[in-house]
């Protein structure tokens, strides 16, 4: 047992390097010993079982990302279940998340799919907010998993989630729209990600190709085949990529081609129109 004064100082000196020592210290305390912040503020003396706290402040320390620790992380006003198997869903998707609900928001029982859903955060926002059904894949079988999860606790309802690489689980099925922030990380730029994205699922960062496009244009490609006329496409990359993946929009077939800048004011998400 240790006083929560000592307590609060131990895990503060561990998380001196972190972004936010006493923000970080203030969520772990909360979540550890099941507690308001007022009454540790008002009980410094107060005997605690320091094991738990401690432990989450040492992996917070090595680097872990507080959302894999706390196992949740917020995204579009929700609260989702994330782990070391998925990403962590980052403010500027929600770009993406709104974009798309623009786009689909006014169309009767619209047709929708999430490719490379990871925690399924895209698929899950976009369905609760419209109401409407949203499939969703990954080649992941663990993310899945928590994909379906998160679909289920957020909508109220079982999701139309499926294993496979991009759209080769939906066969000769076609949507109004094919929302998807998938994996374009290049090797060279992954070298420079901090150490908290390297905790991250390798498989859902990394594009092997040197431009980083080679998921994405083989989602492109595919999703010429699987969109309904006038149906459209919305994907998250790197601003560095916008004008190599407008090209390959525009080589299959896809026109209006736009893009979205992100909270930092970078070209993040670019969406076009199926002919």
């Amino acid at each position: 047992m240790m006083r929560l004064r000592a307590l609060r100082r131990s895990i503060l000196s561990l998380l001196e390097k972190t972004d936010d020592p006493f923000l970080e210290t203030r969520i772990i305390l909360t979540r550890a010993l099941r507690i308001s912040y007022p009454d540790i503020l008002s009980g410094p003396d107060l005997l605690v079982d320091e094991t738990l706290a401690l432990d989450m402040a040492e992996r917070r320390a090595s680097g872990v990302p507080m959302a894999y620790i706390l196992g949740e992380k917020e995204f579009y006003g929700l609260t989702f279940l994330v782990n070391e198997d998925t990403l962590i869903p980052r403010p500027d998707t929600e770009i993406l998340v709104q974009r798309a609900i623009e786009i689909i928001g006014k169309k009767n029982n619209p047709k929708a799919a999430d490719i490379c859903t990871g925690s399924g955060a895209i698929a899950a926002s976009i369905a609760y907010y419209l109401d409407i059904d949203v499939s969703f894949s990954d080649i992941s079988p663990s993310a899945l998993l928590i994909a379906k999860e998160n679909y289920k606790r957020i909508v109220g309802r079982e999701g139309d989630g499926r294993e496979g690489n991009l759209l080769e689980p939906f066969r000769e099925e076609k949507f109004d729209i094919i929302v998807s922030n998938p994996p374009y990380v290049t090797r060279e730029w992954y070298k420079e990600c901090s150490i908290e994205v390297k905790h991250e699922p390798i498989l859902a960062l990394i594009d092997e190709r040197e431009d980083g496009l080679s998921i994405a244009q083989k989602l492109i490609e595919e999703s010429s085949h699987h969109l309904f006329p006038g149906g459209s496409i919305v994907l998250e990359l790197d601003y560095r990529q916008m004008e190599g993946c407008a090209k390959i929009l525009s080589s299959y077939g896809f026109e209006d081609i736009r893009i979205d800048r992100d909270y930092g004011g970078l070209e993040r998400v670019i969406y076009a129109v199926k002919r």
